[in-house]
């Protein structure tokens, strides 16, 4: 049932919405396909350099599991993503290798749907009508589900479901230890993944949102049961894989920049994988993002506002 409209909205909500907003651009309208993007990947000089889409699927098909953050609002991004992803799994059916598509879109309690789907025990119309789909699905990850499910492949509902981390936010994590859905382990040690989110709520507090330090901590406790529901997802999905399976995970890209939020959690579950990442900016910001210490990701899409 959906609330009255005249309910308040609660904190954890509130907060949640402006930490969305660090994962959208500014002002992004949709666009052809991958119009206006700009591939650009860190250098050992320091110097960004322009890469291409081939440069960019070969060095994924030399890794394990690649991180696709994104700002969740740019069409050019997402366009160009979906054109990268058909571009790999061309080369890995080529190469024999097996290639899954997590999503944090996706809840892990919609698994089954996803699979029904996939297998075609369920129409795309039963299949989105139960799993509470993103409201954007269609433009922005139709096309990767849909480039998975021609190409026989998996497709991964890697995230916590929402109810869990809204209730985790408000009450603590102990709140949502119960859930089947939530990851085993959760990480709320201090660091540098921790500071950056701190950071970034800070930086919101001027939207007229104050939180106290107590629900800080309650809402980072919901950020990083994500991270790490994502990240245990991926590991036991390779557990179950045949061997030499790739990765492709759809993120905001908070949870991946700097090769922090999901990509530590799942380097500590699984050491011996290799990752690449990459990131979406604005074009005005996207090559100081590569000229960093550390750099914000391995590639960047530069994509217009």
């Amino acid at each position: 049932m959906s609330a009255p409209l005249n309910r308040r909205p609660t904190l954890f909500a509130i907060a949640g919405l402006l930490l969305l907003c660090a994962c959208r651009s500014p002002g992004s309208a949709p666009r052809a396909a991958g119009s206006g993007v700009l591939l650009l990947r860190a250098a050992a000089d320091g110097a960004p350099t322009q890469a291409t889409l081939e440069q960019a699927a070969e060095r994924i098909l030399s890794s394990d599991v690649a991180f696709f953050g994104e700002l969740h609002d740019n069409q050019a991004g997402h366009d160009f993503y979906a054109a990268l992803a058909e571009r790999v799994l061309a080369l890995a059916r080529e190469r024999g290798r097996p290639v899954c598509l997590s999503l944090e879109m996706f809840e892990r309690d919609t698994q089954d749907l996803i699979d029904g789907y996939l297998a075609g025990r369920l129409t795309e119309q039963e299949f989105l009508a139960q799993a509470r789909p993103w409201p954007d699905y269609a433009r922005h990850y139709r096309p990767l589900v849909e480039a998975f499910r021609r190409a026989g492949g998996a497709v991964l509902a890697a995230n916590v479901p929402r109810r869990v981390a809204a209730r985790i936010g408000r009450e603590g994590l102990e709140s949502g230890r119960g859930s089947v859905f939530a990851a085993h382990g959760v990480d709320l040690r201090d660091g540098e993944y921790k500071r950056r989110f701190f950071d970034t709520m800070s930086a919101m507090a001027g939207h007229g949102m104050a939180m106290s330090p107590a629900s800080l901590e309650r809402f980072y406790a919901a950020q990083a049961v994500k991270d790490d529901t994502m990240a245990e997802s991926i590991a036991e999905h390779l557990d179950r894989a045949p061997a030499g399976t790739l990765v492709l995970h759809a993120c905001g890209r908070f949870h991946s920049d700097y090769g922090l939020g999901t990509v530590e959690r799942l380097a500590a579950r699984r050491p011996e994988l290799e990752f690449v990442v990459f990131s979406m900016s604005p074009r005005d910001s996207a090559a100081a993002d590569l000229t960093g210490t550390p750099p914000t990701a391995e590639f960047v899409l530069s994509v217009p506002d």
